[in-house]
C-alpha cells in the first residue's frame, strides 16, 4: 500500500487497484461462513453529482442475501472510502465509467 498521507489528514493515500483488493480483503474478512456466494462487487469512476463537481468512486450494487453481507459490504465500503484518498484510475475521464476489475 502506498503510505503516504497528507499534512493534517490521517487519510492514507492508496491507488486504485490497492483499494479494489482491500475491498476484497475486508470482506472476505466480515462475511458470514453460512455465505458462499457473495463477492465484493467492482468499483467504478464516474461522474458526480452537478456540473463541475469531477469524479467519484462508485461501487455496483450488492446483490440481496440472506446472510447480510450487502449490508456488510456497505459498510467495508463506508470504512475504505472514509479512511483512505484513493486516486483516479490510470485512464479516468470524467465523462465516462471506468471499472476497476
Amino acid at each position: 500500500m502506498s503510505g503516504n498521507s497528507n499534512s493534517g489528514n490521517t487519510n492514507t493515500n492508496i491507488t486504485a487497484a490497492e483499494m479494489r483488493a482491500q475491498l476484497e480483503a475486508e470482506f472476505l474478512k466480515v462475511r458470514p461462513a453460512a455465505c458462499k456466494t457473495c463477492v465484493a462487487p467492482k468499483t467504478f469512476w464516474g461522474p458526480a453529482a452537478g456540473p463541475g463537481s469531477g469524479g467519484y468512486w462508485y461501487m455496483e450494487q450488492a446483490m440481496d442475501c440472506p446472510h447480510g453481507c450487502r449490508q456488510l459490504i456497505a459498510q467495508v465500503w463506508a470504512k475504505l472510502t472514509s479512511n483512505n484518498n484513493v486516486g483516479l484510475p490510470d485512464n479516468a475521464r470524467v465523462s465516462k465509467y471506468t471499472k476497476i476489475d
